[in-house]
């Protein structure tokens, strides 16, 4: 996956915290197993993110998470699985650190969750661990 984030301009203080928020942009290149062979997909997907800043927002580490759409450029299909749709929404949430003299750069852990929410059957969905390393420029 590659991708490119953008800050929106939201921010709020809780009683021990700082919240913010962005939004993703991103393709993916998936593979899967379908009747001895190997099958590619691409996806693109945007996701509005939450991110929650521990500490009063002095903290390094952070807390987010997201709801967004995506879109396949064919029907997923492996040998465990199928999708009933290209369009899917994306949900994530994940830990995260920032690191640099300016915070400008980043390690996550996050869990993904991509699935058409039930719209259409079959929606069995499909789950990924993501380490994620984001820097700004």
């Amino acid at each position: 996956t590659a991708g490119v984030a953008w800050p929106l301009p939201w921010h709020r203080i809780s009683h021990n915290g700082e919240w913010t928020a962005s939004t993703e942009l991103f393709v993916s290149y998936w593979n899967a197993r379908l009747a001895g062979s190997r099958k590619a997909f691409t996806q693109i997907g945007l996701v509005p993110v939450a991110r929650y800043r521990f500490d009063h927002g002095r903290s390094d580490w952070f807390a987010e998470g997201g709801i967004g759409v995506s879109y396949m450029d064919r029907l997923y299909q492996s040998d465990r699985k199928q999708f009933s749709t290209r369009f899917n929404f994306y949900d994530t949430i994940g830990i995260g650190r920032s690191f640099g003299d300016h915070r400008q750069h980043e390690v996550s852990l996050r869990l993904a969750h991509v699935s058409n929410a039930g719209l259409k059957e079959p929606n069995p969905g499909e789950n990924f661990v993501q380490l994620r390393y984001a820097t700004q420029f």
